[in-house]
């Protein structure tokens, strides 16, 4: 009988038997999930649907509140969800991986976050609708369904009923269904999307998102607000400078063109100064010093 690989059988059920709390890369996670629900056939399929429920299952028994009478008699319940005595190494005391993603920061996911964050669900119904599934894969499925799409009872059978009618249709008419075939692929696979409990992934999403926002906005502000100290009074600087330049230029023209002026007209008032003293000189002196005619002359006006 062929088992699944190791690292398969870690992927769908550390949640359940890893013996010590850890960090797994949450994208490196969805990756291997993704790639093994299209890539396993026959009794490989199986155990991963097995794994898949069993930790799924874990996870929802984890999530649920402990009765007050245990919390009072097992101070350390909380930290036993959470762990596992190593020295029992005992595969009934399970522990919680979580999954992290340093890109997006915010808190770490179980595995039913990773799950549902990844298109390994979808992948599984693309690879029954390939090779229909058994009996037993249909139950596993069902169940999956119940922890992991929205609705009731009716939903999960209408899904399953579409996934038959599909991998019936894709075995009995090859040649019809070939020209669709990549189309209703596409279609199961954004139904199965659709139905899926996303609420609270896309919550954590939602608020890892704003986290890296607001992170992305202080520095952003951070960033303007030093450059409204640098770039701003630098500016404003240069245009206070070039405006007491021009305004210094402005009034050095403004004394110049007054100074010159001012000389001018000092120049024309002791010009005309100088010509009324000399007019009046010369009259002064033809009325002290008249002007003898010689003997025998006379004195002829034409």
């Amino acid at each position: 009988m062929t088992t699944l690989p190791s690292e398969m059988q870690h992927l769908a059920h550390t949640d359940a038997l890893k013996g010590s709390r850890s960090f797994q890369n949450f994208k490196q996670a969805v990756k291997t999930l993704e790639e093994l629900s299209v890539s396993c056939r026959g009794i490989e399929r199986v155990q991963l649907l097995r794994r898949w429920l069993v930790s799924l299952k874990e996870i929802e028994r984890l999530s649920l509140p402990l009765p007050v009478s245990e919390l009072v008699s097992s101070p350390q319940s909380i930290d036993y969800i959470y762990t596992t005595d190593d020295s029992k190494n005992s595969p009934r005391e399970p522990t919680l991986v979580l999954y992290y993603d340093p890109d997006l920061g915010g808190e770490p996911l179980n595995f039913r976050d990773v799950f549902l964050s990844s298109q390994a669900l979808e992948g599984m119904i693309l690879s029954m609708i390939l090779e229909a599934p058994d009996a037993e894969e249909v139950s596993l499925l069902m169940e999956i369904f119940g922890l992991c799409l929205n609705g009731g009872k009716e939903v999960r059978e209408a899904t399953m009923s579409s996934i038959k009618v599909l991998a019936k249709a894709f075995s009995s008419y090859k040649e019809e269904v070939l020209a669709k075939k990549e189309e209703l692929l596409l279609h199961a696979q954004g139904a199965i999307a659709g139905l899926k409990i996303n609420v609270d992934i896309a919550l954590k999403e939602a608020l890892s998102q704003l986290q890296f926002l607001s992170k992305m906005e202080a520095l952003l502000l951070h960033e303007k607000s030093l450059l409204s100290r640098v770039v701003p009074e630098s500016q404003s600087q240069r245009v206070f400078k070039l405006k007491v330049l021009s305004e210094s230029l402005s009034g050095s023209v403004s004394k110049t063109e007054e100074r010159n002026t001012e000389n001018r007209i000092q120049k024309e008032g002791a010009l005309k100064f100088r010509v009324v003293k000399t007019g009046e000189i010369s009259q002064l002196e033809k009325v002290r010093f008249p002007r003898r005619v010689p003997s025998g002359h006379s004195i002829n006006c034409f």
